[in-house]
């Protein structure tokens, strides 16, 4: 999604009187530069741990008890548990998963379905500095634990006119729904900071408490 919001701010709007046809910031979420350095990041912590996983004694791997202690069937249990590891602690950091996001991930098709569309997609630093619009400033934010790394978003950091960097302490890629009270913060105190009158007072923490009441929290 975030690399889609960047090409449609350089595609529609440099050159134009942005603040006149209303855009006048940019919020880039656990945006990726590049979609494959996300992946072969997310790849390279999942081998992490499953060597974690399969240095372990078989006894003290957690298998349930009527599967074969087999190496095929234990090579199975280490990668799944290195997925499950790497999905709490990267992409979700909550014990359930919420229902909203459960019911956007049932509707994105299969287009859309992972990386897989955007894959090739790669923005550099001297692209943003040519296409960005000038006066429209962003800021760029994700969590602590995030797969996307600060490398990966650079850049955006160095290419985007006016660029922020802000990390959520303890979240990961969704770091909105884990941390939405921190999360809501920094967005009103940007906003507000850079968007004056536009961004009114407690705006963005009436949408986030719409947005937890869709989910039924």
């Amino acid at each position: 999604g975030g690399c889609v919001a960047a090409e449609t701010v350089m595609a529609h709007y440099n050159g134009t009187d942005c603040l006149r046809e209303g855009l006048r910031s940019v919020v880039l979420s656990g945006t990726p530069s590049s979609p494959m350095l996300a992946l072969e990041t997310a790849g390279g912590l999942i081998d992490t741990y499953n060597l974690e996983m399969s240095g372990r004694k078989v006894e003290d791997m957690g298998m349930p008890s009527d599967w074969p202690k087999t190496k095929d069937f234990v090579d199975q249990w280490c990668l799944q548990q290195a997925n499950e590891k790497f999905a709490k602690t990267h992409n979700l950091r909550l014990d359930k998963q919420p229902d909203a996001l459960d019911d956007a991930y049932s509707k994105q098709g299969t287009v859309w379905r992972g990386a897989k569309a955007v894959i090739d997609y790669s923005i550099t630093e001297e692209r943003l500095k040519k296409g960005w619009p000038q006066k429209i400033p962003a800021l760029c934010l994700r969590g602590e634990h995030d797969f996307v790394t600060i490398d990966n978003m650079v850049p955006f950091l160095e290419g985007a006119y006016y660029s922020e960097y802000v990390q959520l302490r303890g979240a990961s890629h969704q770091a909105h729904l884990e941390h939405p009270e921190a999360y809501v913060a920094q967005l009103d105190a940007y906003l507000r900071r850079v968007e004056g009158k536009w961004a009114r007072e407690g705006y963005i923490r009436e949408v986030m408490q719409r947005n937890q009441e869709m989910m039924g929290e």
